[in-house]
């Protein structure tokens, strides 16, 4: 495991946080234009693949995840093997020029001297039936542009959030006779992707605020995926020692929680003075 400050994967600013990681360039891979999937199959052996399935035959939960080595996950349809996963879609970048079909066979941003017709960077292929028009200045990848891993869980748990006041000896303490109400708290976050806020007051359900990218910027259609900074604000409405507070993530993208406040309904019966 790299023990390194700042560590970023090449061409993003971030790493994407998978354990077992293994690069697109290692399994093998292929797509089947029939069942619109992609098969990335001979991952190393022993490996572990586990996709669990419904009736239905949907997936209801899976110990890997793909993402694009630009940092978009790619949704798991199915497993077969311990060492073979599938998703839905496909990786390569597919275009039309001039009326033919082509498919990107080595990752690079296109331009006036890279057409679709150079045989280096593309191959004619129908496998997709509407594919976009090809654009100069665009980012295309191959069908190795991945990463393969198993996610892992983030948490943190909040302290008890209760107002305290001054003592006698210059400290600070909670008071019995001050009753307080966390109405609302906000989470200050930078270079960030994706987290939940979960909130469980005593005796009562878990209420869950989930953090998506919402700007144009966070959302590429070409497979780039940009984090984030910024507030993001929820609900809590109990009292401090019966609400448990948590922030988790199990996804690739980085979570950088920098500070959290809480807003209150403060009332005093009494007032503490120092002797």
């Amino acid at each position: 495991m790299p023990v390194e400050n700042a560590l970023t994967d090449e061409g993003l600013e971030y790493t994407l946080l998978l354990d077992n990681r293994v690069d697109g360039s290692v399994p093998d891979v292929s797509y089947s234009s029939q069942d619109n999937e992609t098969t990335i199959s001979n991952l190393p052996s022993g490996y572990g693949v586990e996709v669990t399935t419904d009736v239905d035959g949907n997936v209801t939960a899976s110990n890997v995840a793909v993402y694009t080595k630009g940092g978009s996950g790619r949704t798991i349809s199915g497993s077969g093997a311990s060492t073979t996963v599938k998703i839905k879609g496909f990786i390569a970048s597919y275009v039309k020029y001039n009326d033919v079909k082509y498919k990107c066979i080595q990752t690079h941003t296109s331009s006036d001297s890279i057409l679709p017709t150079n045989t280096s960077y593309w191959t004619p292929n129908d496998d997709v039936p509407n594919p976009p028009t090809w654009n100069s200045g665009v980012l295309y990848n191959d069908q190795y542009y991945f990463v393969v891993g198993k996610p892992y869980n983030m948490l943190y748990r909040f302290s008890n959030q209760a107002l305290k006041q001054p003592t006698e000896r210059g400290g600070r303490s909670a008071s019995d006779y001050t009753f307080q109400n966390i109405r609302n708290g906000s989470i200050e976050y930078a270079d960030t992707g994706h987290f939940t806020v979960e909130v469980t007051p005593r005796f009562r359900d878990t209420y869950t605020y989930v953090y998506n990218p919402t700007l144009l910027s966070s959302i590429s259609t070409l497979d780039r995926f940009t984090p984030e900074s910024g507030h993001f604000r929820f609900g809590v409405q109990c009292r401090p020692e019966e609400a448990t507070i948590e922030v988790k993530s199990s996804s690739a993208l980085p979570v950088k929680l920098l500070a959290a406040e809480f807003e209150s309904m403060v009332a005093s019966r009494s007032r503490r003075y120092g002797a």
